[in-house]
């Protein structure tokens, strides 16, 4: 909410000048291994403003799971009526880490909880349009539309698009 470029890459470039955001959530304190979220984003206008730049770095972890995305943002930017309209695409990785040799299990001898890390590094990809003027804004935006399932006969991950399964954010 408080980080468009965390959801539109669209976004980036718009404030027409360098912005950066940091931002760190700390949910349920106190309980051992609560969930976590830090972002950090900084977009800048290019080429005569025509374009936007942006680079997103954002973790989130959740007990013994653990992910990191690198994102680079593209946003190409035209004059529409009294604003800007902006087209953007994110691309860059996911990297996944699950640690469950970390759980404390009542069976020393689980199979499921031996040697079962599993870290992957995957692409990742964001779709956004942006429109603003200098009273109001709209946005309509795909963020990180890839999904990622385990085979565990492999251990490798398989990559998806359910369109349907996907996250669509609707912002003004």
């Amino acid at each position: 909410m408080y980080n468009a470029l965390a959801i539109n890459p669209a976004f980036a470039g718009c404030h027409d000048a360098l912005s950066a955001t940091i931002s760190y959530r700390n949910q349920w304190v106190g309980f051992t291994d609560a969930p976590k979220s830090q972002i950090l984003s900084v977009h800048t206008p290019v080429d005569n403003d025509r374009i936007g730049l942006g680079l997103l770095v954002e973790r989130n972890s959740i007990g013994i799971f653990k992910e990191t995305n690198l994102i680079g943002n593209y946003a190409y930017r035209m004059e529409l009526q009294d604003g800007k309209l902006a087209l953007g695409l994110g691309f860059g990785v996911t990297i996944y880490n699950s640690a469950w040799d970390e759980l404390f299990a009542a069976d020393a001898n689980d199979v499921q909880l031996m040697n079962n890390n599993t870290s992957a590094v995957l692409p990742a990809f964001s779709l956004g349009t942006y429109y603003y003027t200098k009273k109001y804004f709209i946005g309509i935006s795909l963020p990180l539309f890839l999904s990622y399932d385990l085979d565990k006969s492999t251990g490798k991950y398989k990559i998806g698009n359910p369109f349907s399964g996907s996250n669509y954010f609707l912002t003004g």
